[in-house]
């Protein structure tokens, strides 16, 4: 039997899965060329898309890894590359076909559209203002104001000039099957405000899963980018040759890619890439001690000032740079923030003081983890708890010599949203093909270590801190006394906040 036994029409109808119909293409690392037509030009070189050369894919993980300054704009064309691989693959493939045959022109136009603007709503430090302020959009429901052109009324920062039309105007020119609530559906899930049939569902959740899945065109492109960049091997280890090859849909779960057990290792291999970029650069330590200064520096600058409102807070995320934004953080000078982005600028990243991870702490994790991510809790009020402790405690001032400020102690707990779902394998077995529930023992056992292992809750504190520690006890870290009363002091502090209900 073979996978590969028909062609969709659409694959020599729409320019984009043409190679030899594009006028040229974009280099990027690393020998990767993007197919360029006319109308994907014409986007591209729209002042919202150029936007986001200005916007960096890992923020100021460069001063971890310096070659981590590459952007959403590059990202965004390799997804796009990426994702013409991922519909290629489809559309050869005899067992995808059948659940494609309801999808038609406007679906596939969509998607390539949702692909290369999936990030059009991103800013500087947008994941983290996501994380900090439950009020601010998440930058993927901004992808239809940004089509409407409603954006530009929404943040005059992001107005388009006179006689530019929006990003909706060129896609109803240039792609007239497509659909503003199909590209929405395709980003965000929003369900299109028509009714369709379930096979049109079933075929348009398939198409969805390309974008938004366990092993996504999104994914496969930041994780191999973003490894270029950072300089380390991981995100490179993915077969993609041999994983297109794979690729196909499971008869009992056509809403989402499948591969056949040929692609097995490819998808082994992309569950520890993505593992092991989220141990070593997106969540290493130093990155993370980044992250939770500027977090705290955003509160401090955001809270302190009245006159800054969330959709005010936005419009000068939107019109900025990184780099700007960091220096409008920096120009606040005194006080809690001017500190934490000084230490940033000089390159002076918190240090740790302690680390729990679930096996070693399952209680002391999880309720820090609630009291992080559920609504009902106020986890600035669980730190800031936590700092007048150790101040009563004097564990750490008699050692430095003076109070803990409410700054020099930040506790970090990554995002839940880090978790993965199976990805169905399909063998064959006599005339027929079937589930390979073996297949996902792998995949499984490096999802469930990412929880374990990966997903770390730190307890950053200022250099001095650490230094104080050190000329007094000839340790980097504290010793086991220290870290067993620093453990039960936050136990405690989490343990009382998990129980307020107000």
């Amino acid at each position: 039997m073979t996978e590969s036994a028909a062609i969709h029409p659409l694959l020599f109808e729409i320019e984009e899965l043409h190679p030899a119909r594009s006028a040229g293409i974009i280099r990027l690392p690393e020998l990767v060329g993007v197919p360029l037509t006319a109308r994907v030009r014409r986007l591209i070189d729209h002042p919202h898309f150029q936007r986001l050369r200005n916007v960096r894919q890992l923020s100021l993980t460069y001063l971890v890894y310096p070659g981590a300054v590459h952007t959403r704009f590059e990202h965004s064309l390799g997804v796009l590359e990426t994702g013409i691989r991922y519909l290629t693959a489809l559309l050869t493939n005899r067992r995808a076909l059948a659940f494609l045959k309801p999808i038609h022109r406007g679906n596939l136009e969509s998607l390539l559209l949702a692909m290369l603007l999936h990030d059009i709503g991103h800013y500087p430090f947008a994941h983290l203002l996501e994380d900090l302020y439950a009020e601010v959009p998440d930058h993927i429901d901004l992808v239809r104001p940004f089509l409407t052109g409603e954006i530009g009324r929404r943040y005059p920062s992001l107005a388009l000039p006179d006689k530019t039309p929006a990003l909706g105007d060129l896609v109803a020119r240039d792609w007239p099957h497509a659909s503003i609530d199909d590209i929405a559906y395709f980003v965000s899930g929003a369900r299109a405000e028509s009714e369709v049939s379930s096979s049109i569902s079933n075929g348009k959740a398939l198409l969805r899963s390309v974008l938004d899945g366990p092993v996504d065109a999104d994914k496969m492109d930041y994780l191999y980018r973003d490894s270029i960049h950072c300089g380390v091997p991981y995100g490179r280890f993915i077969d993609r040759d041999r994983f297109f090859q794979a690729l196909t849909v499971a008869a009992d779960r056509p809403d989402r890619i499948a591969l056949h057990e040929k692609g097995r290792i490819c998808v082994e291999l992309f569950a520890y890439a993505r593992s092991a970029m989220f141990s070593e650069v997106y969540w290493h330590h130093s990155s993370r001690a980044v992250t939770a200064m500027v977090n705290r520096a955003f509160r401090e600058a955001v809270d302190g000032d009245a006159s800054l409102d969330r959709n005010t807070l936005m419009d000068r995320l939107f019109g900025r740079s990184d780099e700007e934004v960091v220096q409008w953080l920096s120009g606040r000078s005194g006080g809690a923030c001017g500190s934490l982005m000084a230490d940033i600028r000089n390159r002076r990243p918190y240090k740790r003081l302690l680390v729990i991870q679930k096996p070693s702490n399952p209680a002391l994790f999880d309720m820090l983890d609630r009291c992080k991510w559920d609504s009902a809790h106020d986890f600035g009020r669980l730190q800031a708890e936590f700092i007048r402790g150790l101040n009563e405690k004097k564990w750490l001032a008699d050692t430095l010599g003076r109070e803990i400020l409410p700054h020099e102690i930040l506790i970090d707990v990554p995002h839940r949203r880090s978790g993965l779902a199976d990805v169905p394998i399909i063998r064959e077995h006599e005339d027929h093909y079937v589930e390979d529930e073996s297949g996902q023992d792998v995949w499984n056992g490096i999802r469930n270590d990412f929880e374990r292992w990966v997903r770390k809750i730190r307890v950053f504190c200022h250099p001095e801190i650490r230094e104080a520690i050190r000329r007094k006890s000839g340790r980097r870290r504290p010793d086991a006394t220290l870290a067993n009363r620093l453990t039960n002091l936050l136990s405690g502090c989490a343990w009382r906040e998990s129980q307020r209900t107000d």
